[in-house]
């Protein structure tokens, strides 16, 4: 992931002069959105798995760093499912088969190939920093930055320490961020460990203004490759109330047959 640096190094390139790195992660953590609550409306899903191309609609609860809760409801406005994920558990109520389901991030790590936790899956729905695989933001400061299509880019390892370790047959990760000039948001994040051919790619647009300062984007694409598998999901926010007293609550029946996954 990279060493300790003893001095700030100095980002070289058209987007602007004389930036340091550990600025520039400043300045994506201080536009981030400012929330305790997102409560999302109308959100469109389009989800393509092995087996599975389908499109709902649904809403989308995130008490931060305690749960993202989402309601989906197919275009008759009957309620099928509800998803809760918290710090360990992901948890789904199939209303139609009155069956709960449960299951841990490790299952989904495995099928995926890549370590996705809690902090992870929110920092991602709400275009926020995160480190890889180390969640800590400090870890971000010994990240290579550079310029590149006018975008900042930070980077877990630099192009030749990784073209040496993949050399060398070594099981690295890299994490890949790039930052939009001006309004210093993430545009994409991409996780790639090549030794297993495995990719997560996340992309982010159509940002909106939020309260004269920050900004937010409509539509967030996540793609995931593993060898030969592919899969991907996409959100379109309508609309979303920040800190608003809307919410979604998550409650088991107590007559549904619990199983895991």
């Amino acid at each position: 992931m990279g060493s300790c640096r003893s001095k700030e190094r100095i980002i070289t390139g058209d987007a602007v002069v004389g930036l340091s790195e550990d600025r520039l992660v400043d300045l994506i953590q201080v536009n981030d959105l400012p929330y305790e609550s997102l409560y999302f409306r109308r959100l469109l899903v389009e989800l393509d798995i092995p087996g599975q191309v389908r499109s709902f609609r649904a809403n989308m609860y995130i008490k931060k760093d305690s749960a993202i809760i989402i309601s989906v409801v197919p275009l008759m406005g009957i309620e099928v499912f509800r998803i809760c994920l918290d710090e360990r558990n992901i948890t789904v109520i199939d209303r139609i088969n009155r069956q709960v389901m449960k299951g841990d991030y490790r299952s989904l790590s495995q099928q995926y190939s890549v370590n996705l936790n809690f902090k992870i899956i929110q920092q991602i729905l709400t275009n926020s920093l995160f480190g890889y695989p180390d969640t800590d933001l400090r870890q971000i400061k010994r990240y290579r930055a550079s310029v590149g299509d006018n975008l900042y880019i930070l980077q877990s390892a630099d192009d030749r320490t990784a073209s040496r370790s993949l050399q060398r047959g070594d099981d690295l990760t890299i994490h890949r961020l790039e930052i939009a000039p001006g309004k210093f948001r993430i545009n994409r994040s991409i996780i790639s460990q090549p030794s297993n051919q495995s990719v997560l790619r996340i992309e982010y647009a159509d940002f909106n203004q939020i309260n004269n300062r920050h900004s937010f984007p409509n539509k967030i694409s996540i793609f995931g490759t593993h060898g030969r598998e592919s899969m991907s999901i996409k959100f379109n926010y309508v609309g979303f109330d920040i800190n608003g007293s809307q919410s979604i609550s998550f409650r088991i029946p107590g007559n549904y047959e619990v199983v895991n996954f």
